[in-house]
């Protein structure tokens, strides 16, 4: 029976051709995805294989294998509207519609975000590059104590232009920003 694994945990180094490889030792492999960065190209340590036949057998024997000095996660991969979401209300998905759409300038207010946890930081850390490169600027705004000492502890207040006056950073991306489209963000409860 057909079924489509997810892959987690992969060296950078894996390729398609490695999985390809690896999972035939199972079952008639269909198809190899390794999900990459789309900005950077890099791998994201995870993907996808297809199996035509032996993909419970797959899951048995590959799920905690060691492969390339990384023990590998393997199970079926669930569909993407089965996923659970994640609270908050920033959005890289969002941000990323946005920047194709021709926006630049962002301004993220952040007073009403008692917390940022490791999912919140990796959204930040992933969407400023993209932001970054392609000419845009992102101002936080507002920090509360909590979240400005984690950006401190962490050293990401050298990385993210932080300001505490709205008034500066409205002003401050409509000067720099390539083109039209400020866009305000305000989270509601918390920075997932």
């Amino acid at each position: 029976m057909k079924k489509k694994l997810y892959v987690g945990n992969l060296s950078f180094e894996t390729t398609e051709s490695d999985l390809k490889e690896l999972f035939g030792q199972a079952g008639s492999v269909e198809t190899v995805r390794i999900i990459t960065d789309h900005d950077t190209g890099r791998s994201r340590g995870f993907g996808f294989v297809e199996m035509q036949d032996g993909g419970d057998k797959a899951i048995t024997e590959m799920n905690g294998k060691d492969f390339k000095g990384r023990a590998l996660t393997v199970n079926e991969a669930r569909p993407m509207s089965s996923r659970d979401s994640r609270g908050g209300g920033f959005k890289r998905e969002r941000m990323n519609e946005w920047l194709e759409e021709g926006h630049r300038a962002f301004v993220l207010n952040l007073a009403n975000v008692p917390y940022v946890d490791s999912f919140g930081l990796g959204q930040l850390l992933t969407i400023w590059p993209s932001i970054r490169n392609r000419g845009g600027q992102l101002i936080l705004l507002h920090p509360t104590d909590h979240v400005q000492t984690l950006f401190q502890i962490t050293k990401l207040n050298t990385i993210f232009n932080i300001s505490a006056e709205e008034a500066h950073a409205v002003r401050s991306v409509r000067t720099k920003a390539f083109e039209t489209g400020l866009h305000a963000i305000s989270a509601k409860s918390s920075l997932p």
